[in-house]
């Protein structure tokens, strides 16, 4: 993760990150990358 933006204090600290996609999809666990690829599938028909 890659912090992009200042922290804020709403409803505890927070701030906006980057995540390279091929990253995040490559670390992915066998389940949740079938759930992120159905979502995509469905995503796809609209």
């Amino acid at each position: 993760f890659e912090k992009i933006g200042p922290t804020i204090d709403y409803h505890g600290k927070r701030a906006p990150y980057y995540i390279n996609p091929h990253l995040f999809f490559t670390h992915l666990s066998p389940g949740f990358k079938s759930m992120f690829n159905n979502i995509i599938k469905q995503l796809e028909k609209k």
